[in-house]
């Protein structure tokens, strides 16, 4: 009789768990060695070593709560700079984009688009790509990837300035 494919998959997915339980286990044990290796010189040095290391991995390993979006939190980043009205709507849109991708993401706002990257894009007001590669040749890695996007909607965003364009920033 021959094997039906549900069979076949179970077989399969059999043989990858398998496969990945073993593999599991000798990395849990070669990390296990490791950690064992690195308690003992630490406790040679110093045993207070071992003490302040555990510190401070309990402090690296502080539960992290998602920050809560700030609607006008974009008025604070450009607090003492004067902007016309498109440079403060283009400053605003941007912010909103930001935090909407980091989300998505799962990236901080910082590495998805730095404060100063922020405030000069919004200065600068760049109509095209090649005039925001111009200016920035160090875009951060997730603005390179949306950039013919970005630019198109701060378009239509400098041209119409209502909060109706404004991305939408999921509530957590």
């Amino acid at each position: 009789m021959p094997i039906s494919i549900y069979q076949f998959a179970l077989v399969y997915a059999q043989t990858v768990t398998t496969r990945y339980i073993r593999y599991a286990r000798e990395d849990t044990h070669y990390l296990l060695y490791i950690s064992d290796i690195l308690r003992n010189k630490l406790l040679d040095m110093k045993p207070k070593l071992l003490q302040q290391v555990y510190e401070k991995s309990k402090n690296v390993c502080q539960y992290y709560k998602q920050p809560v979006f700030d609607p006008n939190g974009y008025q604070t980043i450009y607090r003492g700079k004067t902007f016309n009205g498109r440079q403060v709507a283009t400053l605003k849109f941007l912010y909103y984009w930001r935090d909407r991708i980091a989300r998505e993401e799962d990236e901080s706002t910082g590495y998805t688009l730095p404060n100063n990257t922020l405030l000069q894009i919004a200065e600068i007001l760049p109509t095209d790509i090649a005039a925001t590669l111009f200016y920035y040749n160090r875009l951060p890695e997730l603005v390179q990837e949306k950039l013919h996007g970005i630019n198109e909607i701060i378009l239509q965003w400098i041209n119409d300035p209502s909060d109706n364009n404004l991305p939408v920033i999921p509530s957590y």
